[in-house]
């Protein structure tokens, strides 16, 4: 088990890549923030949001991250 530093308070959402390095969390009112599971280095904010993120999902085919947020 790794703990992985930076913010998750409101972490109610996680996604992992198909690779496996990358860890998407997202919640209510904080927005969305990426880890590199690999590194261990402080997760990364890559969105900001008032009202959290309702939906976060790798595309499987790309490893793209696709997050839907609460107006």
């Amino acid at each position: 088990m790794r703990i992985l530093p930076g913010p998750t308070r409101s972490n109610k959402l996680l996604a992992w890549s198909p690779c496996g390095r990358w860890l998407a969390a997202g919640g209510t009112g904080e927005g969305v923030t990426v880890w590199d599971t690999f590194a261990g280095t402080e997760g990364r904010r890559i969105l900001h949001g008032t009202q959290g993120a309702v939906l976060l999902r790798f595309l499987p085919e790309s490893g793209v991250l696709f997050a839907a947020m609460r107006n």
